[in-house]
């Protein structure tokens, strides 16, 4: 046995041969342009007309004039920014309750209600409030990027974090680790996975929450912000006034005789 053994460990190891790789067609993209074939095809022969959605060639000809012009460039480095900083700004918000609420019980006890109650409020509703709130500017625009990055991020971090393997903390905490390295080492590492599918939902939904405004609203003055804000205040409040009542107009509620009974009263006082 011993000498089967032996004969097993000193045989030298065969270099397997390094097979070239072939060439395999991206095969994700037959169905994307499968769908503009059609699109075109569909166009072409005026089973979908140009009314209600624009042709494939129609829309690179006006992307070659937006291209052109340099309008294209410039609203899409608007676009980068915003994403940009609102990607950071709700990023950083999803991390800390991410960890906060998946490595403490007190802080899932008070952080993940709150929370789960939050992200099921509509999420392009939230434009009236952000308008009332911020005005109208980039600070509405950030904070709805911001709010649709932070809640994808925030659930993937603390389902990634509480689905951690038992046995693999158990081990850590065998091997004599403490609570700062098993956190580090096992917690950490196992919630990776569930993050980055975070980070990709935060990111698609970071573009998708791009409202692009008229030309010019960024530009508007202090002053139609106030109104447009003061317009949707006094729109929002409109219901919880509905039922109350209010003051009747003059004259209301009066008879024909009285009127010139009260108006001679009135030439009297006014002499």
């Amino acid at each position: 046995m011993t000498l089967s053994i032996a004969g097993v460990a000193a045989r030298p190891k065969t270099a397997t041969p390094v097979q070239a790789r072939k060439f395999k067609p991206p095969l994700r993209w037959i169905s994307p342009v499968a769908l503009v074939l059609l699109w075109q095809l569909a166009s072409s022969t005026g089973v979908l007309s140009p009314d209600e959605l624009a042709s494939p060639l129609t829309v690179a000809q006006s992307a070659g004039e937006m291209i052109a012009d340099g309008q294209l460039g410039e609203a899409f480095a608007v676009s980068i920014t915003r994403v940009l900083f609102g990607f950071l700004i709700g990023g950083f918000a999803g991390v800390v309750l991410g960890l906060a609420s998946g490595l403490s019980r007190w802080g899932e006890t008070l952080l993940d209600p709150p929370v789960q109650m939050l992200r099921t409020l509509p999420h392009l509703g939230l434009i009236p409030l952000f308008i009332l709130w911020f005005g109208i500017g980039e600070e509405p625009k950030l904070a709805l990027v911001a709010a649709g990055v932070a809640f994808p991020l925030y659930l993937n971090l603390h389902a990634g974090i509480r689905q951690t393997d038992p046995g693999l903390v158990e081990a850590a905490r065998v091997l004599g680790y403490s609570r700062f390295e098993r956190v580090v080492h096992v917690v950490l590492p196992s919630a990776v996975p569930q993050t980055l599918v975070g980070l990709r939902i935060a990111f698609g939904t970071a573009w998708l929450s791009l409202i692009s405004p008229r030309h010019g609203v960024d530009r508007v003055p202090a002053a139609a912000s106030a109104a447009v804000a003061q317009g949707l205040a006094q729109h929002l409040s409109g219901p919880a006034q509905a039922g109350r009542p209010r003051g009747r107009p003059e004259g209301a509620g009066r008879s024909a005789a009285d009127r010139p009974r009260r108006r001679v009263a009135a030439d009297v006082v006014r002499r």
